[in-house]
C-alpha cells in the first residue's frame, strides 16, 4: 500500500467551504504568455478574460519547457527530471510516466470524487496501466498522443488502413476501467471543438451534484497544426497586413479554446454545479513561436529554458465568496508557483491525503488565500538537471530567490532561432548567451527579460546555486525513472485491432491485452 501524509485541513481561513469543491482543471497547449487578453490586448477571449478578473493571476508561475513533462509533474506532483522526463514522449514510445507515482485522479477518487478526463494524455500508453482509465480516472474520452489533425484527428506513425473499425492513424478513443478501448471514427471532419464539448456536457450531465467532481479536461488549442474554421479569425481581419497569417490563425485558435471553455462554464451553471467549482486554468509551456505562438517580452519559448519556455499564463476562480472572497478577486499571487504545486494545493481543498510519491509539491492554497502576506511557501524551483557520466551538470536551470541560474545551452542546437527575443509581428531580436562554457545568472526582480547576464559580478551565487543544482540531481526514492516496455512495439498492430492508437504491449487479435 502507498504510504500518504494526510492533508491537515479541507480549507484555509481565509477561504473556507463546508463541503469539498468540484474542481475543474484545464491544461491549454502550446499557450504563450503573450497569447492571451491579459498581456496581450489584441487577443480576444473574453470568456477567460472575465474569469481572470474575477479570479486570482498566477505571476510567477513555471512549467517546463516541453509538453509531457509538465503534464506529468501536474499528475504526480514531483518535477519533470524526478518523473524521468527530460523531454516530450514520444508517439509510439514504449515508456510511460511510473507507476510507482499515485495519480492526482487516484488520490481524488480515494477522497470521494467522480474523476473523469476529456482531452489530451501524452503519458503514455503502451499497457492498460498507463492510460487515464488505469491511473484513476473513471472515464476517458480524448487521445493518447501529443498533437493530432483538429478536423481528422489522426497522427501519423501507422499510416495503414486498419481492418479494424477506425481509419488510418486515427488518435481518438474512449476508454474505461475493465481494460476496454472504442475508437470514434465517426467524428471525422468534424471540428475539435465539437468533439469534446458533448462529452464533456454529458459528464455534467451524468453526474450527480452531491458528490465531488473532479473533471480534468486538457484542451487541444492551441498546439499544431494550425487549424481554425474561418469564423474564429473575423474578429482579427483589421490585423491582416499587419501580422502573419499563421499568427492571425493561431489567434484565432485562441478563440475556439475561449469558446469551449465559455460553453463548459455555461453548462455547469445551468446543471447547478458551478457555484460550488474551483476552476483551475494553465498553458503547459512557453508558446510555440515556430508555430506563431508568443511569448514577447519574455525570451525564448517553448523547447528552451529560457523564461518564455517556462513561464507560463495561469489563474484559479471560483464563483464562491466562501472560496474566493471579494477582497482576493481581480488580484495578481506574486509567490513563485510550480505546475507540480496544484496537487497539493488540490488535495488541500479538496480533502484528499497527499501521497508521499508527491515530494515535490507545495500547497499554496493557504499564501493564495491570504494573497502572501504571511509570507510564500515556495522560495525554489528546480527545472533541469541533465547529468553526465560522473554526475556532473550537463544542462540546468535553478529558480532561487530573485535569481535564475542556467549551465548548458538553454535552447536546442537547431532551434537557434530561440535564443533572443520574438515580437509578435514575427520579427527577432537575437541572444548571445549559451551558458555553455560558463553559467548564466539573471535577474529576475530587475530583469525579468533575462537580458542581462551577470554571473561575473556574482560569482559567489553562482557557486551557491550550482551546488544546489548538482545536490539536486540526486534522485530522492528511487523513483526517478520511466517505466519502459522491452518487447516488440507492436503500436501498429494495437491500432489494427482497435481502429484507434492504445495499449499495445502483447497485444491479441482479441483487443484485449494479455496479462
Amino acid at each position: 500500500m502507498r504510504s500518504v501524509v494526510a492533508i491537515a485541513s479541507l480549507a484555509c481561513l481565509a477561504c473556507a467551504s463546508t463541503k469539498q469543491p468540484h474542481i475543474l482543471l484545464i491544461v491549454a497547449d502550446d499557450l504563450g504568455w503573450n497569447d492571451v487578453p491579459w498581456t496581450n490586448p489584441e487577443v480576444v477571449a473574453p470568456n477567460l478574460q472575465a474569469l481572470r478578473q474575477d479570479g486570482i493571476t498566477l505571476g510567477d508561475y513555471h512549467l517546463y519547457k516541453v509538453c509531457s513533462p509538465t503534464r506529468a509533474s501536474l499528475m504526480t506532483g514531483r518535477y519533470p527530471n524526478r518523473a524521468g522526463l527530460h523531454d516530450f514522449l514520444g508517439h509510439n514510445a514504449p515508456e510511460a510516466v511510473s507507476a510507482n507515482y499515485t495519480f492526482i485522479s487516484e488520490s481524488m477518487k480515494e477522497a470521494g470524487y467522480a474523476t473523469h478526463m476529456v482531452g489530451k494524455w501524452h503519458l503514455g500508453y503502451w499497457d492498460w496501466q498507463y492510460i487515464p482509465t488505469g491511473r484513476g480516472f473513471e472515464s476517458f474520452f480524448g487521445y493518447m498522443g501529443g498533437a493530432e489533425d483538429y478536423f481528422n484527428h489522426t497522427h501519423t506513425g501507422c499510416d495503414a488502413q486498419p481492418s479494424g473499425p477506425g481509419y488510418a492513424s486515427l488518435d481518438l478513443a474512449r476508454t474505461w476501467p475493465n481494460k476496454t478501448i472504442k475508437s470514434q471514427p465517426q467524428y471525422k471532419d468534424i471540428y475539435s471543438n465539437e468533439v469534446f464539448l458533448p462529452h464533456v456536457q454529458q459528464i455534467i450531465d451524468d453526474h450527480p451534484p452531491s458528490q465531488p467532481l473532479f473533471l480534468f479536461f486538457p484542451v487541444q488549442h492551441v498546439h499544431e497544426p494550425l487549424q481554425v474554421p474561418e469564423r474564429y479569425t473575423k474578429p482579427y481581419e483589421h490585423l491582416k497586413g499587419t501580422l502573419p497569417e499563421d499568427r492571425i490563425t493561431l489567434l484565432g485558435m485562441v478563440g475556439a479554446m475561449d469558446e469551449i471553455i465559455g460553453d463548459v462554464v455555461k453548462y455547469m451553471q445551468k446543471k447547478g454545479l458551478w457555484d460550488n467549482t474551483i476552476m483551475i486554468f494553465s498553458t503547459d509551456n512557453g508558446g510555440n513561436v515556430q508555430m506563431a505562438g508568443n511569448n514577447y517580452p519574455l525570451r525564448g519559448g517553448k523547447f528552451t529554458f529560457w523564461e518564455g519556455g517556462n513561464r507560463g499564463a495561469a489563474f484559479i476562480y471560483s464563483a464562491s465568496e466562501s472560496l474566493i472572497p471579494k477582497a482576493l478577486r481581480n488580484k495578481t499571487y506574486d509567490g513563485l508557483f510550480h505546475v507540480a504545486d496544484w496537487y497539493a494545493t488540490i488535495a488541500e481543498v479538496g480533502g484528499a491525503s497527499l501521497p508521499a510519491s508527491a515530494i515535490d509539491s507545495v500547497s499554496q492554497w493557504s499564501a493564495l488565500c491570504a494573497q502572501g502576506k504571511d509570507g510564500y511557501p515556495r522560495s525554489e524551483i528546480i527545472h533541469e538537471t541533465n547529468t553526465d557520466a560522473t554526475g556532473a551538470i550537463t544542462l540546468g536551470k535553478i529558480r532561487s530567490g530573485k535569481w535564475n541560474l542556467y549551465i548548458g545551452t538553454p535552447f536546442k542546437s537547431r532551434q537557434k532561432m530561440l535564443n533572443g527575443w520574438i515580437r509578435p509581428d514575427g520579427s527577432r531580436v537575437a541572444g548571445n548567451d549559451t551558458c555553455a562554457t560558463s553559467p548564466c545568472l539573471f535577474d529576475m526582480e530587475t530583469d525579468v527579460t533575462e537580458h542581462y547576464n551577470v554571473a561575473s559580478e556574482h560569482p559567489e551565487i553562482v557557486k551557491e546555486l550550482l551546488a544546489k543544482l548538482t545536490a539536486a540531481a540526486v534522485c530522492p526514492d528511487s523513483w526517478c525513472e520511466l517505466d519502459h516496455y522491452t518487447g516488440p512495439n507492436d503500436c501498429c498492430e494495437a491500432f489494427d485491432v482497435y481502429g484507434a492508437y492504445g495499449p499495445w504491449a502483447k497485444i491479441d487479435r482479441s483487443g484485449i491485452a494479455l496479462v
